[in-house]
């Protein structure tokens, strides 16, 4: 009976791991879905739609420009993807939040299954709680379309490829998607510099690592060389550029708003920054302590990217709002610190051989996730859908509002006989709606239209009219005393205007709305 009983506490404890990592993930899973079901397929935002407007265009053949329309950033590789899901019927409200919701979760699964098939069952629990400790607010930035999110899943494939896989190519697949998620968004680079230093460091003296390396670099340039290609030769789509300020100055400015750049990094307001430095010491001293010193050098290296980063300005353009949160530009610093808790786990020979600490550490991860897992539940539709109000940059609404706002104008042009909707209003996302769900109606805001075909096309074609969105309707009178034929529609916020032979944009600039130069 003993032996049986001694035969039973073995494999329980061998067993217990496993079933912590197992419960987590479910947590996390839950999680993760009920971002996706009640909130990335309910909400969206000005540049979402953007996004669902170059998806439409894909998925029609048509293509405009590489990147993030009227940017030279973040190529379109959501709504590239979002094809797989277009083609089977899928609806763009549906197809793009769940290809960015699969690039967001794809780092944490596929580096997570690494350390779970390794064995390293603390680096699996610690990765499943960190993200149930990580605020709500930050499961929605990593899940929603907006050009940023696809970047680490290349990377972390990349590094799954070269540190744990027998790939005879495995530094090639390194270098190549390591670019390749660069050019998509630098906030993979907290992941790539850490990750890069490790495996030179590990193979200095290897003259595969460095050809393997450089070959898949060589690769993967034609993506960046394109898009810098395309927008130098056609500079007015560039409407969203990017003019860096690098100095001591921006640094030493980061520094009295911190917290709010690295905002939802931790579920606490305060000490937002503290708590990732905390995390970057503890994993680096582990590995200092455990004499793995590549290790903590690549640890430091992250942390020294980080802080580099606060000398540009870009890094400081956030808002306090998840809609527009510093955390955007350091998605890389979670999925960092999942790679460094393996390292830190294998700098141990023995991370401890007496049961009652194995399960003790377990236990109170598993206790932790739970709690976690609880607030963020409870306080799941007051910190998302209250802070849809407070966004100014990047205006948020529930889908099925703006897609019946969307109906209504196309509604509107049915009645009047019109195609083209003049947006001078802050209702920016109507903007982008309406052709990639109302086609042929087109709408367009001429003081910041992103799209510079449509403004360019205008300017070769001779309506009979348009319908006007003002800012201010009251505006209507004096219009018309200025020889305008305008005249109201059934919808009191817009106006029908006679265009008697004049393009419409020669007639906007009479009327004194602004027309951006393309």
């Amino acid at each position: 009976m003993s032996v049986s009983k001694e035969l039973s506490g073995m494999k329980f404890r061998k067993a217990y791991p496993v079933i912590v990592c197992a419960i987590l993930f479910v947590l996390v899973l839950i999680l993760r879905f009920r971002i996706l079901y009640d909130f990335c397929f309910l909400v969206t935002d000005a540049d979402q739609l953007l996004l669902w407007d170059a998806a439409n265009d894909i998925h029609h053949g048509i293509f405009h420009e590489p990147c993030f329309y009227g940017q030279a950033y973040n190529p379109l590789v959501e709504p590239l993807f979002a094809q797989v899901f277009l083609i089977f019927g899928m609806s763009l409200r549906f197809a793009l939040p769940l290809v960015s919701w699969i690039f967001g979760f794809l780092p944490f699964v596929i580096l997570g299954l690494a350390f779970f098939r390794d064995k390293k069952y603390y680096s699996v629990v610690f990765t499943l709680a960190y993200l149930l400790w990580l605020p709500i607010e930050f499961h929605a930035i990593d899940s929603i379309p907006r050009g940023y999110v696809p970047a680490c899943a290349f990377a972390a494939i990349g590094i799954y490829l070269a540190m744990f896989s027998e790939n005879r190519m495995k530094f090639f697949w390194f270098g190549f998607l390591s670019l390749i998620g660069f050019t998509i968004s630098q906030n993979c680079i907290f992941l790539i510099i850490p990750a890069a230093i490790y495996f030179w460091l590990h193979n200095i003296k290897s003259l595969k690592f460095y050809l393997q390396s450089f070959a898949g670099l060589l690769l993967a340039m034609p993506l960046p060389v394109f898009i810098y290609w395309f927008y130098a030769t056609h500079p007015a789509y560039n409407v969203h550029g990017i003019e860096y300020t690098f100095d001591f100055d921006t640094f030493k400015l980061a520094f009295t708003h911190i917290d709010q750049i690295f905002n939802y990094l931790s579920p606490e307001k305060k000490y937002q920054f503290l708590t990732v430095s905390v995390l970057y010491f503890v994993f680096a001293v582990i590995c200092f302590v455990n004499k793995k010193f590549i290790s903590g050098i690549s640890i430091i290296s992250g942390f020294i990217v980080l802080l580099f980063t606060l000398w540009f300005d870009k890094a400081q353009d956030v808002e306090d709002n998840y809609f527009f949160s510093g955390v955007r530009m350091y998605l890389g610093v979670p999925v960092s610190f999942a790679l460094f808790s393996y390292w830190a786990e294998s700098s141990f020979k023995s991370v401890s051989n007496k049961w009652i600490w194995k399960s003790i550490i377990l236990t109170f991860f598993l206790f932790a996730g739970i709690v976690c897992m609880s607030q963020r539940n409870r306080l799941f539709k007051t910190n998302l859908y209250g802070a849809m109000a407070s966004t100014d940059v990047v205006p948020a609404e529930f889908v099925d509002a703006i897609i019946a706002k969307s109906n209504h104008l196309q509604q509107l042009c049915l009645a009047y006989h019109s195609d083209l909707v003049i947006l001078d209003n802050k209702q920016v996302g109507l903007g982008y709606i309406i052709p990639a769900l109302n086609y042929p109606f087109k709408i367009l805001r001429p003081v910041y239209e992103r799209r510079t075909w449509d403004m360019q096309s205008e300017d070769h074609i001779i309506r009979p009219n348009f319908i006007l969105l003002p800012d201010d309707p009251e505006q209507a009178e004096e219009w018309q005393g200025q020889g305008i034929d305008i005249k109201p529609t059934t919808d009191p916020k817009a106006f029908l205007i006679a265009t008697h032979g004049k393009k419409v944009f020669a007639i906007l600039k009479d009327m004194k709305i602004d027309v951006r130069a393309h």
